[in-house]
């Protein structure tokens, strides 16, 4: 079925029975159309995109994290493709970890006015992180725990939100708050939206705000079956 063939299965079913209704979460197959943006460059972006591959096996070993735990290879490579056609300004990354390395790369080699700030809402976690990233190259600067954040930027917009921390039921509880994060005419990216709850959450998030969200399960689906949504926030008028 066109337009929701990325669902959850437990929810095919009932978006099926709403066929034909007018589109409320306006999907589109192509998430490089939102917005203008730079024109997408693979040699530019060839290098760092293989080594994330062998950037996640290190990371995995070094910190002793999960595979399953870990951001996906695909989800890593789509946040620098993505980055490199849009050139974020201001990117939070909420759920440290190989993420956190990636962006960072991105910002370092072709985007150094850009900042990233690190969060997670898991103490061992961020250090982990953090002690990653210095090691890597990339800096161990703003890593922030979720409430320290909020306290220091909690009123900041961003160009670009990653959100992936937390338990399933946390992070459905604050994903109004990332929502809140996002600057007009940026976007948020939602992994794991496989799982009902996080799906829920996002979904009510973007339709509530009247925002445009994009399937990028092609792009982003994984071996394990996790794959990505990308919302963005509409440009204010002038």
């Amino acid at each position: 079925m066109p337009g929701y063939h990325w669902l959850p299965d437990r929810l095919k079913t009932r978006a099926q029975s709403r066929r034909g209704r007018r589109d409320r979460l306006r999907l589109s197959r192509d998430p490089r159309g939102f917005g203008s943006g730079r024109r997408l460059s693979d040699q530019e972006v060839d290098a760092l995109i293989q080594e994330i591959p062998e950037r996640l096996a290190e990371y995995i070993r070094e910190t002793g994290t999960d595979e399953i735990m870990a951001a996906s290879i695909e989800l890593c490579r789509f946040l620098v493709r993505w980055c490199e056609v849009r050139r974020p300004g201001r990117i939070v990354d909420l759920g440290s970890g190989i993420t956190s390395w990636t962006l960072r790369s991105w910002r370092d080699r072709f985007s150094p006015d850009s900042t990233v700030i690190s969060v997670d809402d898991d103490p061992e976690w961020l250090a982990r992180s953090r002690d990653y990233s210095r090691t890597a190259g990339t800096g161990d600067v703003d890593f922030l725990l979720w409430d320290e954040f909020l306290e220091k930027h909690g009123s900041d917009r961003f160009d670009l939100v990653v959100y992936d921390f937390g338990s399933v039921r946390e992070r459905a509880r604050q994903m109004a708050t990332a929502f809140d994060l996002v600057a007009p005419g940026g976007a948020i990216i939602c992994d794991d939206i496989h799982k009902a709850r996080i799906w829920r959450a996002a979904r009510n998030s973007m339709w509530r705000r009247g925002w445009t969200g994009w399937s990028v399960r092609e792009e982003t689906l994984d071996s394990i079956g996790r794959f990505a949504l990308l919302v963005g926030r509409p440009p204010e008028r002038v």
